[in-house]
């Protein structure tokens, strides 16, 4: 288990000091899996950084498998190498002048605890066929694919059993196809290990797709976290929004009393129907609210729909075929909307067309597009 409770790391002097880390705080729980996910710069490496002992944060305090091994109100600091970790580096960090094997014995050969030669071959063969690298062990490490390098990274950081596993945005280096591969891959590979893993990374889809818990980001505070079905379909904050995913924001007032498990929003000219949201973000009638509408939840037609409700009439502006769906720009008589729909809607520019937006799909956020630290 890893407790992080109110890091702070800041750099430079007094007069311009940035501070990178600002009270982060959040529990990743034996066999779970974790990312922390962000824009570049918003202090997500740094926080892993300060986990693995690599940087001495000057707040707050990490434990790891029950034990406290940063705390400088305390004066503790355990180096990374008495820390129960495993690190894959976004540039993978494979030493160029060693095999395959030797790449992975490295960290056990090193360890305190010295392991007999044959244990040592077992051991790093076991870990290597995990990874389907095992065929290749005696491979020269510069004839490796990225895709390679990155599983040999990853049975480095895994043949020493560590108690977490840190993944500093491991796919990044590789092309889109296989960045998806090994997604699949390296998902299924953290599950079936049961070891708990903290997972970095800016790419929204790696997030979702990788993690049981995500806590997303912001200029060295946490944002939001949730399961990826709630930071995805319940984001509390338009930068949460609008960092994963698409959506629209439209700027509103809160126009009615809750009744019959809706509200009404004044955008505009238009008035929307919105379903309530959870009673701790309800606002009184007179509010200011941003709305947000992910445009995959618009429904779009030449024909207005039978229900009435948040239907209105708009022109098509321009359309962009991404094979499984398409993205359409429209417009409306109160502004701008983006929807997408599938390709068989054959839709054109200039086409006059009607959107319906659902009212469980319009999301009630605070009004302020600043985070709330």
């Amino acid at each position: 288990m890893l407790i992080v409770r109110e890091l702070r790391k800041t750099y430079g002097a007094e007069a311009g000091a940035v501070a990178a880390v600002r009270g982060v705080s959040f529990v990743i729980e034996q066999g779970q899996s974790f990312t922390l996910l962000g824009p570049s710069g918003c202090g997500k490496t740094t926080t892993l950084r300060c986990i693995a002992g690599l940087e001495r944060p000057q707040g707050g305090e990490i434990h790891l498998d029950g034990r406290l091994v940063d705390s400088a109100a305390r004066g503790v600091h355990v180096p990374p190498y008495e820390r129960p970790i495993g690190m894959v580096f976004q540039s993978y960090a494979i030493w160029p002048h060693m095999s395959v094997f030797e790449n992975v014995a490295y960290p056990l050969r090193v360890a305190r605890r010295r392991l007999a030669r044959g244990e040592i071959e077992a051991r790093v063969m076991e870990t290597l066929k995990l990874v389907k690298m095992d065929a290749l062990a005696g491979r020269p490490a510069p004839q490796l694919s990225g895709g390679q390098q990155q599983r040999v990274a990853l049975a480095r950081a895994l043949v020493s059993k560590p108690k977490l596993l840190l993944l500093d945005e491991p796919l990044s280096n590789l092309d889109a196809k296989l960045r998806e591969e090994m997604r699949l891959e390296l998902s299924a590979l953290v599950r079936s290990l049961g070891t708990a893993t903290l997972y970095v990374t800016h790419d929204q889809s790696e997030a979702l797709a990788m993690s049981q818990r995500v806590a997303v980001m912001d200029r060295g505070a946490i944002v939001q976290e949730g399961s990826p079905e709630e930071i995805y379909a319940q984001p509390l904050h338009p930068f949460v929004a609008g960092f994963v995913g698409t959506a629209n924001f439209f700027d509103g007032t809160i126009d009615s009393e809750p009744a019959d498990g809706m509200v009404v929003v004044q955008v505009g000219a238009a008035r929307l129907t919105c379903s309530l949201p959870a009673p701790a973000q309800r606002h009184a009638p007179g509010s200011s609210v941003t709305l947000m509408v992910r445009p995959e939840d618009i429904e779009i037609g030449p024909q207005a729909p039978a229900d009435g409700a948040n239907v209105f009439a708009a022109t098509v502006e321009e359309v962009t075929y991404l094979g499984a769906a398409l993205d359409c720009r429209t417009r409306t008589a109160w502004g701008p909307l983006a929807v997408r729909t599938q390709p068989a809607r054959k839709l054109i520019p200039g086409a006059q067309v009607f959107v319906k937006i659902p009212p469980e799909a319009c999301h009630i956020l605070k009004a302020s597009a600043e985070p709330p630290f």
